[in-house]
């Protein structure tokens, strides 16, 4: 591994020295192509719009300049982190690491940032000055960018306006009202109550409005909107005012049961009509079919409205960005050289455009989000792509994008908030009297990961 790591700190600098002064053209050759392996996260192997672009690539701008990109795994992010991880540290029955492959900064971590190229160095200046800046400050290491964005993913609301219009003929309530976090569950309050008395021989069965796919990023865009951050160093400040609005909300919901808590995603509550709204990932428009599905095996078609994500009413607007970016492996100059072919070709406006409407992502470069304002998105023959980025056209003209910290635990961090709060919540149900103290569950189950006072009394009712 010594060794190893000498020869890439080596590597790295006679890399450094060759894209400074011979640039490409000298290290590149139609006539022999480097060949660059590549794991990604887009689709299936056998159904990706990632793996069409690849074969375009190879075909024209890679067969001119010398480049063939070889696609040898299409997996989830999770996989991906993990496979990538063995391989890094040479654990045994790894595999041998890809040249270019898809993840989160996290990864980069685990992996051991040494062993990446820093685009900095294979990019030049004007291509990384005209993308977004939020989303290039993510894949950010101690200056150096380890990982380079090439779709994102943002969050919206996504609405089953079949229910929605019933209920609004009959509440009044419109989705102009869903613009906030505060007309958002008072439309929770109201759904609760509307379909509790659908049915007035029967007692407690309303229906939650609602379903978050994470909390986690819920309470830190709470913050984020107030001018706070929901951390103290790599634990949660359960003591911040931010967090003790954000979560009184949720709790409130949660005990007059507008709030969903099933412990699976949106989309699938969605599916079945147990929810009439999902706060998700864009790239979820991909997973919904045309009609819902209940219980009893009746359907009806859907008719899928995105919306923005609703802001807290006074606050700056704000919106977590989410997806993966590409990394590459530091190993020679001419395989930095074509790494750097391959992702120009990518993020260049026309192609990532297409790239990005067709799985539900947000493009990288500004000159791309100016032509989705422009009416891009409205050639679009889906009308719910068409409401899609609609949405995702006022996320960026009107919201700041949120980078969540980068630090080793914070996956950890985030599967035990979200594990934590719906226990707590699950809690709250139909117990106002406890929503005081619910909070206190979520304290006791962290320990030293958050910052602020558990409740530690046996009259405690969530202990």
């Amino acid at each position: 591994m010594k060794q190893r790591l000498i020869w890439i700190l080596c590597s790295a600098f006679l890399l450094c020295c060759a894209l400074g002064g011979c640039g490409e053209a000298a290290l590149l050759d139609p006539k022999a192509p480097v060949t660059l392996t590549f794991w990604h996260v887009y689709g299936s192997q056998a159904d990706s719009p990632m793996n069409e672009l690849v074969d375009r690539f190879n075909a024209t701008v890679g067969r001119e300049r010398g480049v063939l990109v070889n696609v040898t795994s299409v997996s989830n992010s999770s996989a991906i982190h993990d496979a990538l991880v063995a391989a890094a540290h040479g654990e045994p029955g790894a595999g041998e690491l890809p040249d270019l492959f898809t993840c989160y900064p996290k990864t980069a971590l685990a992996m051991g940032t040494e062993l990446l190229l820093d685009w900095n160095d294979a990019v030049p200046a004007e291509s990384r000055e005209a993308c977004v800046p939020a989303f290039l400050a993510e894949g950010q290491v101690n200056g150096a960018q380890l990982i380079y964005p090439i779709a994102k993913s943002s969050e919206v609301l996504f609405v089953n306006n079949t229910i929605f219009s019933r209920f609004s003929a009959a509440t009044g309530i419109t989705l102009a009202e869903l613009s906030t976090w505060e007309g958002v569950f008072m439309a929770a309050r109201a759904y609760a109550e509307w379909t509790d008395a659908l049915t007035p021989q029967t007692e407690g069965d309303a229906k939650a409005f609602l379903m978050l796919d994470d909390p986690f990023h819920f309470m830190q865009i709470a913050a984020a909107a107030r001018g706070e951050t929901l951390f103290d160093g790599e634990a949660i400040r359960f003591s911040s005012p931010a967090f003790e609005d954000a979560w009184a909300m949720l709790a409130q919901s949660a005990a007059e049961g507008g709030l969903c808590l099933y412990g699976d995603y949106a989309t699938t509550a969605m599916m079945t009509g147990d929810i009439v709204c999902g706060l998700e990932s864009t790239a979820s428009i991909l997973y919904y079919k045309d009609a819902v599905t209940y219980p009893d095996n009746t359907h009806e078609p859907l008719e899928l409205v995105a919306l923005p994500f609703p802001a807290f009413a006074g606050k700056e607007k704000t919106v977590m960005q989410r997806g993966v970016g590409l990394g590459a492996v530091r190993t020679t100059q001419t395989a930095a050289a074509a790494a750097a072919v391959f992702l120009e070709w990518i993020t260049e406006t026309e192609t990532n455009l297409e790239f990005v409407t067709a799985g539900g992502y947000l493009p990288v470069r500004r000159e791309a989000f100016e032509a989705l304002l422009n009416g891009a998105h409205g050639t679009l023959a889906d009308v719910r792509a068409e409401s899609l980025y609609e949405a995702i056209t006022t996320l960026y003209r009107d919201y700041s994008f949120y980078t969540p910290p980068l630090f080793e635990r914070y996956g950890a961090l985030q599967k035990r908030f979200d594990s934590a709060a719906l226990e707590a919540l699950s809690a709250a149900r139909g117990m106002e009297e406890r929503l005081r103290l619910c909070v206190q569950r979520v304290k006791n189950k962290f320990g030293p990961w958050g910052k602020g006072t558990a409740c530690g009394s046996e009259s405690c009712a969530l202990q």
